[in-house]
């Protein structure tokens, strides 16, 4: 039977574990892209687009307005993103903007 320390020691010296923190589903890819390409066409003066339920609707995004936004925040942060999405408090839209 093996114990912890002894799981670990089934890797080979100098190996890295696999990194799961990039994995991206497609869908999530895709919405995100979306996203962004949108924001490129309605951003304002200072790089900020506003997004709600009947942007999304008119983008084709069927998930809800909060779960895609947690999507797009996590294919963002994990991919460097020079963008951000966040809410600034609204519980009815999410922004993305560009970061300096």
């Amino acid at each position: 039977m093996l114990t912890g320390p002894q799981i670990h020691s089934r890797r080979q010296p100098g190996t890295r574990p696999p990194k799961v923190l990039n994995y991206q589903p497609e869908a999530d890819v895709s919405i995100t892209r979306t996203i962004l390409e949108d924001h490129a066409r309605r951003k304002d003066a200072h790089g900020v687009a506003w997004f709600d339920l009947q942007d999304l609707a008119r983008l084709g995004i069927q998930e809800g307005l909060m779960t895609t936004l947690q999507n797009v925040q996590h294919v963002l942060r994990s991919t460097r993103s020079p963008f951000t999405a966040e809410t600034l408090g609204a519980l009815d839209r999410f922004s993305v903007r560009t970061t300096h």
